[in-house]
């Protein structure tokens, strides 16, 4: 995951070994490229930091290349990874073997492993650059509620966002869809779980897809959720997950639009989560011709059912 960092001439843990260009053509200890490589060796090696290469990685004595946790990097090459960029796939517009979209004095990668900020107040998913495993932090209040720790191999993640318009009784109420998409089904269950067990002040979905990958979203909005047809269909979903804020004594109550989107998923497991208690309830949604269950009787239900 590539993220901006300030260019600091002096900080030993960023690009600071790049003090001119001399980075980006030369910045390991090797000297056989040629003369200017090896005047840039001499200056290299008067510097308190030479044992930190490219970006402050430490050169693996075994291979006599840089390890970045993903990736090997290669100086001899013309300053070459030999691999592929684990999450390459975010940046279809780049080369794989790329560092940095191509701009190592602004940014960095220190291992291609994500931090996810997840926030409860606002319904936003922002992901960061992180050494390490992945970690998920759970923002409440302006402050940190939670964090999960997960090993960079158990899965992937990448995000979306989608700025809509919502008509209503003539108003107009911006909202955004915001997705994470993970690799590992459970994991992304996971998170939702997290994030209904610490109380959001939002919506959010989880969707456990066909194709072996997780969905979670939220509107930022405290009442509506933005439910695709097209790509939530009962093809397409194993189950959905739904959350409400516990704002209200109803706030257990799904409303007709949830109910619509259970009966489109026919088949799939829905199940409504608040106030810190779930129930699946798409077997007790009535049919279309026979409208609507109403909040009394859905009441009686989750007294009885919700856990």
């Amino acid at each position: 995951m590539i993220a901006e960092e300030p260019y600091d001439m002096t900080e030993p843990h960023g690009n600071s070994a790049a003090l001119d260009i001399v980075s980006l053509y030369y910045i390991d200890s090797h000297s056989h490229r040629n003369d200017f490589s090896k005047n840039t060796k001499t200056a290299c090696e008067n510097s308190p930091n030479f044992d930190q290469t490219f970006t402050g990685k430490e050169r693996d004595e075994e291979t006599g290349y840089s390890y970045f946790g993903a990736r090997y990097y290669d100086s001899d090459l013309s300053g070459l990874f030999l691999g592929i960029d684990p999450m390459a796939y975010k940046y279809p517009g780049l080369s794989p073997y790329a560092y940095c979209a191509w701009n190592p004095l602004k940014l960095v990668d220190p291992d291609g492993s994500d931090t996810i900020n997840v926030n409860l107040d606002k319904g936003t998913i922002n992901r960061i650059q992180t050494d390490g495993d992945h970690s998920i932090r759970y923002f409440k209040n302006g402050e940190i509620a939670g964090e999960d720790q997960i090993k960079k191999d158990k899965c992937s993640f990448r995000t979306n966002k989608y700025d809509i318009s919502l008509k209503d009784n003539e108003k107009v109420a911006k909202c955004h869809n915001e997705h994470l998409y993970v690799s590992d089904i459970d994991i992304g269950e996971s998170i939702f779980k997290k994030i209904a067990t610490l109380g959001s002040y939002v919506e959010w979905d989880y969707y456990s897809m066909d194709k072996g990958y997780g969905d979670l979203s939220s509107s930022g909005l405290e009442d509506k959720m933005i439910h695709v047809e097209n790509i939530y269909t009962a093809n397409t979903v194993q189950y959905w997950d739904h959350y409400h804020p516990a704002t209200s004594s109803d706030s257990f109550y799904p409303s007709y639009a949830d109910q619509d989107h259970a009966r489109d998923l026919r088949g799939a497991r829905c199940t409504i989560f608040s106030g810190g208690l779930s129930m699946d309830f798409n077997n007790y949604v009535p049919s279309h011709e026979n409208g609507y269950i109403n909040i009394s009787n859905f009441r009686q239900l989750w007294n009885r059912f919700a856990r």
